[in-house]
């Protein structure tokens, strides 16, 4: 996979070099912690490619980092299961949740309150016409933003 290149812009706290004596990080970014990431298509490449049985400090940290992008949020919001979050009814994080309820959860809020101002990523939710009217039906409330596509920029994993 190509991926984009370390500059003192985009991590500046990165010191990789690839074969070409160019800065890079290595795809588990063992030296570059996310919150210095300042590169959103650097950040969404992160999140779709996270194992999530490492569990949800890096995508809490994707989702935290102010240069997340929205489609990054609903990327990992869906990755995470936040179908079955909408389809419970989609009320926020709720004490004495498990990891995963939180992050989605947290995550949800983000999104409905406009914490990700960002929206160049492309987003098409991963759900078909009959699972959106569901959902829609049973909860008028939820925001328009989890079901419709989002940004023009096309990621690749």
């Amino acid at each position: 996979m190509n991926r984009p290149h370390c500059s003192a812009e985009n991590h500046p706290q990165c010191p990789g070099q690839d074969s070409e004596n160019r800065p890079h990080c290595p795809e588990n970014h063992p030296h570059c912690p996310v919150d210095t990431i300042t590169d959103s298509v650097e950040l969404h490449h992160l999140a779709q490619n996270h194992n999530w049985d490492d569990g949800f400090a890096l995508p809490a940290a994707i989702a935290n980092n102010p240069f997340c992008d929205l489609g990054t949020a609903l990327t990992l919001f869906y990755l995470a299961d936040g179908y079955s979050f909408l389809e419970q009814g989609g009320s926020g994080a709720q004490s004495g949740a498990t990891d995963q309820e939180a992050f989605v959860g947290n995550l949800y809020n983000d999104i409905n309150e406009g914490r990700y101002t960002s929206n160049e990523i492309y987003f098409c939710p991963p759900l078909t016409k009959t699972q959106i009217y569901k959902l829609k039906k049973t909860n008028p409330d939820i925001n328009e933003l989890f079901f419709l596509e989002q940004g023009d920029l096309k990621v690749e994993a």
